[in-house]
């Protein structure tokens, strides 16, 4: 027996039962999943943004939100609903940047919602990954979506809304098949797709646009492009992406060389019909679920499938319980081009976090200068594994200002540096890699007392969140 779709109050107790005249589900690993509900000139009220749970023969699949009601000449009502993740979009993130654990930057994002609806849950991705999240006013869904994107493969959001607040995980997809698909056993028909267009065995990549042109891999290889081996297999197929966070050849290597891995195979997607045979049979391969991984086993075909599923789609789960329609893919979630460039720029960057210590490195300095004669404060970038931010706050005594701020001989605007602190980032020289200079850089300050020749105290600290070496 399925359970009747229940209406909820905004406190999560049941306000009604729904008997619709149809129900269909669309359960996606990555995204929103979705339903759409037939109810009949009958049923009980329902409006915009009320809560229902949903069901099917494996018990409830979450609580969704309503978002398009559509009635016609007999009081019918078509019912449109999204995962009660969607509530996140409700709310705004304040532009912000930290650096936290994988559990931290989801609490620090939870905190910015309107109401709060959901609690962070289980984190089950390695004590050591840091991620530094940075984002200008965004949705609160796309700022976890981006958090997601710092993730190395393998991770998914779980969901536990049986009381309020609900639990937001972040769990570890295991590999280890979970379930198993035989044609005249649990599969109807099957449609197999091997796609190569966005194969690519050859990859020119670009970064941000600099005085002589934009970044290139020239510098650290001696040519503009990568290779990856399938090219012996696959023939040579060129591609080409750019993207303007990416400051540093080393960095650009390292993002051109996650491409090429991810698009040396070609995307593989299996759609089959299948029945949830579990229920009857007791075992749990006859059971579908996203982001389990399922074996599909084809012998009139030659082929044997074990990819993970990405999406299962039920038509109609009271009218056909059990059948639905699974798609299985080797790509956890399609992206854009852009899109994709973006994400792995923050893998990239996420990865450098592991395996090493995060510490803070502060260079205090006190001297007096004049309009003529800057105080200069100098510091120290180390032979450190990496440099994550530089920062620097200054003051004067009361009675006095700053006329000008140089960092390694550039000149930040004044709108960026008159608050009395800003990221010396941007301004520190660097290497012929585009990389931030290992040695001695400087700030100057050019105070002004009460006439150009008055000598005004500066008080000023640096700032350094460095990725310390690991040592065995």
């Amino acid at each position: 027996m399925i359970r009747l779709p229940r209406l909820l109050d905004a406190a999560q107790r049941e306000k009604a039962r729904l008997l619709p005249v149809k129900l269909s589900l669309h359960l996606a690993l990555s995204g929103l999943s979705t339903a759409e509900m037939l109810l009949p000139p009958d049923a009980p009220e329902i409006a915009l943004r009320d809560l229902v749970e949903l069901y099917d023969e494996q018990g409830s699949v979450g609580v969704f939100r309503v978002t398009a009601v559509e009635t016609d000449e007999t009081h019918a009502r078509r019912v449109k609903l999204t995962h009660g993740l969607c509530t996140l979009g409700d709310s705004v993130i304040p532009a912000q940047g930290f650096m936290d654990s994988v559990a931290e930057a989801l609490a620090r994002l939870l905190d910015c919602q309107t109401i709060p609806m959901w609690a962070p849950g289980d984190v089950e991705t390695p004590d050591d990954l840091t991620v530094i999240f940075a984002t200008e006013y965004a949705s609160l869904l796309d700022a976890l979506n981006a958090l997601l994107g710092m993730l190395p493969e393998g991770y998914a959001l779980d969901f536990d809304q049986s009381a309020m607040p609900w639990q937001l995980h972040i769990r570890a997809l295991t590999d280890t098949p979970f379930c198993e698909g035989r044609l005249c056993r649990n599969v109807g028909s099957v449609r197999h797709q091997v796609d190569g267009s966005r194969l690519c065995t050859r990859v020119y990549p670009f970064g941000a646009e600099v005085d002589t042109g934009r970044i290139t891999l020239v510098p650290l290889t001696g040519s503009d492009h990568l290779e990856s081996a399938a090219v012996q297999e696959l023939g040579l197929i060129s591609r080409t992406f750019q993207d303007d966070l990416i400051f540093d050849v080393p960095t650009l290597q390292s993002v051109a060389e996650m491409y090429l891995s991810r698009h040396s195979e070609p995307e593989i997607t299996t759609v089959l019909t299948a029945a949830d045979l579990s229920a009857a049979t007791g075992e749990s391969i006859d059971c579908f679920r996203v982001g389990r991984m399922c074996r599909l086993c084809l012998p009139d075909m030659g082929l044997t499938v074990q990819h993970r599923i990405v999406a299962i789609d039920k038509q109609d789960v009271y009218g056909a319980p059990g059948q639905a329609v699974v798609t299985l893919s080797n790509r956890m979630k399609q992206q854009s081009e852009e899109d994709e460039v973006a994400e792995l720029v923050r893998l990239v960057t996420a990865g450098k976090l592991l395996g090493g210590t995060v510490t803070t490195v502060e260079e205090r300095n006190y001297a007096h200068g004049t309009y003529t004669a800057p105080v200069v404060h100098y510091f120290s970038v180390e032979d450190w594994a990496a440099l994550l931010d530089a920062r620097v706050t200054f003051f004067v005594p009361a009675g006095a200002t700053i006329r000008d701020v140089r960092v390694d001989g550039n000149a930040p605007a004044d709108d960026e540096w008159k608050p009395g602190a800003f990221s010396l980032m941007p301004y520190l020289k660097r290497d012929e890699l585009g990389s931030i200079a290992k040695g001695q850089h400087a700030v100057s300050f050019l105070p002004y007392g009460s006439s150009a020749s008055d000598s005004v105290g500066v008080t000023s600290t640096v700032t350094m969140t460095v990725i310390e070496k690991t040592t065995t």
